[in-house]
């Protein structure tokens, strides 16, 4: 859980241009993760969610999933970065999340100031 909200954190930055509409009873939702280990590389993650009333709020809402890491491209299981995505449309945005351990970057602050 810690990765989830350190990628959150990291990408602060919510693009409301994510939506796009594919077909009558799905939609894409697209959204885009700053790599936390090469500086200069995005990641794209790609929801296909269902808009079928039966599965609203469900886990059969999610149709499928894609990212454009590595490991995002496996048939069994999801990368971090989907599950980032996933968690934020699906509790974080509703709830007050933190950053973990902000009073660190006040320690850092008095030393670099010295």
């Amino acid at each position: 859980m810690f990765g989830i909200r350190s990628y959150r954190i990291v990408n602060r930055e919510v693009d409301e241009e994510v939506l796009l509409v594919l077909g009558l009873n799905n939609y894409l939702l697209r959204g885009r993760i700053r790599s936390r280990r090469i500086s200069n590389r995005t990641y794209y993650v790609y929801l296909l969610i269902s808009n079928d009333e039966e599965v609203a709020d469900t886990i059969d809402d999610i149709v499928g999933y894609c990212c454009s890491c590595r490991v995002g491209r496996r048939t069994v299981g999801c990368c971090a970065h989907v599950m980032t995505v996933d968690w934020y449309i699906s509790w974080a945005r509703y709830n007050d999340i933190n950053a973990p351990a902000p009073f660190l970057d006040d320690f850092f602050d008095e030393y670099e100031e010295e």
